[in-house]
């Protein structure tokens, strides 16, 4: 088991636990919004890809970083829409056109909202030309990568104790 200390806006620190086996938590100030960001984020995997398809979960660290990636097969995502999914109330084209995909644009506004706010890090999404072609819609391999500064430890300041008052 790894253990990743990562940075929160302000003086807090939230902290993720990455298995062996792929599995993951995490545990931030207040409410668990980490969990909140995962949550959209497979959800989405889920709305967006043909009955069957599977969806990948993974943790890794590279250089200062935790990666978080959800994957899956998706409609397409236009180069100029790969920053606008993320505004709030946008919904991708492709996505607009599937019937069984009902949404508002709110999610990865709200999940980079997340990300970006409390924990100082990065939302992408990425996607590959391979292509499946099922039930007249084609799908693309899409992922969504989750990056969050690994917080180091600093000493804690020493305070010297100040008499203010003579008694």
């Amino acid at each position: 088991m790894r253990k990743y200390t990562v940075a929160l806006k302000e003086r807090f620190a939230g902290e993720i636990l990455a298995l062996s086996d792929g599995q993951f938590f995490s545990e931030a100030f207040g409410q668990d919004i980490l969990e909140i960001v995962l949550f959209i984020l497979v959800e989405n995997a889920v709305k967006y890809s043909f009955n069957g398809a599977e969806i990948f979960v993974d943790v890794s660290e590279i250089d200062d970083s935790v990666i978080i990636s959800v994957s899956s097969w998706g409609p397409c995502i236009a180069a100029n829409e790969t920053v606008k999914i993320f505004e709030r109330g946008y919904r991708g084209l492709a996505a607009e056109r599937m019937s069984k995909a009902r949404g508002s644009g709110i999610g990865l506004f709200a999940a980079r909202s997340i990300v970006e706010g409390q924990f100082l890090g990065n939302l992408t999404v990425k996607q590959d030309a391979q292509n499946k072609l099922i039930d007249g819609v084609n799908f693309y391999q899409t992922s969504f990568l989750v990056s969050l500064p690994i917080a180091r430890k600093v000493p804690p300041k020493t305070f010297r104790r100040r008499r203010f008052f003579r008694a």
